[in-house]
């Protein structure tokens, strides 16, 4: 199959992907650093990682169709720091592709996922290396290869060699986001994004979510010598009434090219449920 043939190929939606174009690509950059083509090696490097995001985001979308929503984040992590790999190294290619298509859609999607919690490992990194010559990485010296680079078809990264552990973080925004926090007997929030995937029929439907703060359904029709809803056994009047208390985030999800979502309230209620609410 031609070069061209294959970028033809990766241009178009597909709902499945065929196999036989990534061993294609994987062939052709072999001949290519065998022929010591840097600038081919490096682009068919890019046309792998394009394939493989192409597919990771449409097991992603399987994955949130299933239920599968802590599988379905993973790969949208890993999607997202592929996409800043190959921004990288990629030039105008990073247009084309549908990767601008699906680098939006994962950021939408990162909006209606509940708040995760997450560990984070602190450590001190004693020895690095190279990835592409094995040069021992140092702050006074060391290889002339750049991090994050690309050089004949392969991704320059620092290798550890030696690192001492320290201990774990609990943190809200790690630099990668896999270690997830569970509590026993809890489940996080899904309730937006199953609201979501309910209503979308495709991985290629685009769609945008606002997000937008309105009073809580319990406080609407509440009188002001009624019991407090929150309760504490106040009256509203001298509780939670006029207060930052009785409001809550709501989102509102559009669906483009075609309609909009029922204008129903999706409130969100907090990052956790009891699983027995789940089941």
């Amino acid at each position: 199959m031609l070069l061209s043939e294959v970028k033809s190929y990766l241009q178009i939606f597909h709902l499945e992907l065929d196999e036989k174009i990534l061993k294609e690509l994987e062939e052709q950059k072999q001949k290519a650093i065998s022929d010591k083509n840097e600038p081919l090696a490096n682009e068919l490097w890019c046309l792998i990682e394009t394939y493989n995001i192409q597919k990771k985001y449409l097991d992603m979308f399987r994955n949130l169709k299933y239920g599968k929503y802590e599988s379905a984040w993973l790969l949208l992590d890993e999607i997202d720091i592929s996409m800043g790999f190959l921004r990288a190294n990629f030039g105008d290619g990073i247009k084309h592709y549908n990767l601008t298509f699906i680098n939006t859609m994962i950021k939408n999607y990162e909006k209606v996922f509940p708040d995760y919690v997450y560990t984070s490992r602190e450590s001190i990194i004693k020895s690095e290396k190279c990835s592409i010559c094995g040069q021992i990485a140092s702050l006074r010296g060391g290889c002339k290869h750049i991090p994050g680079k690309l050089y004949m078809g392969e991704l320059c990264l620092r290798m550890i060699t030696d690192f001492e552990f320290l201990g774990i973080a609990i943190v809200k925004h790690p630099l990668d986001k896999y270690a997830i926090i569970k509590i026993e007997g809890k489940d996080y929030n899904y309730e937006v994004l199953e609201y979501l995937i309910k209503n979308l029929d495709s991985p290629f439907r685009p769609w945008y979510v606002e997000q937008i703060t309105r009073k809580k359904p319990e406080y609407v029709h509440i009188g002001r010598n009624d019991k407090c809803p929150c309760g504490s056994g106040k009256k509203y009047k001298k509780c939670c009434a006029n207060t930052p208390n009785e409001y809550g985030p709501h989102f509102r999800i559009t669906l483009l090219g075609g309609e909009e979502m029922k204008e129903e309230p999706i409130n969100y209620s907090g990052r956790w449920v009891d699983k027995s609410e789940n089941t």
